[in-house]
């Protein structure tokens, strides 16, 4: 069986260590209180950069915490909105 060779750019799991869901339609975070359709806690970003960009964009109170993983061992960060 032949393995292809991992390229391209890697994916950025972003995840809420607080009490907001994400919506991958529309892609906006909201808090569970909400009555807004939301399906994962998980937002799929490619690059360091344009997941800087989605929470800029984002209205999201301060104090919220995320937690960012990559594909490696110790690629894990701790991101608090302020």
């Amino acid at each position: 069986m032949f393995n292809k060779p991992i390229t391209g750019k890697i994916s950025w799991w972003l995840q809420c260590e607080d009490n907001f869901w994400y919506n991958d339609e529309t892609k906006t975070w909201v808090h569970w209180d909400f009555f807004y359709p939301r399906n994962t806690n998980t937002a799929h970003i490619k690059t360091i950069k344009s997941l800087v960009r989605h929470l800029r964009k984002q209205y999201l109170p301060k104090g919220v915490e995320f937690a960012i993983s990559g594909r490696y061992i110790g690629e894990q960060y701790l991101v608090v909105i302020r």
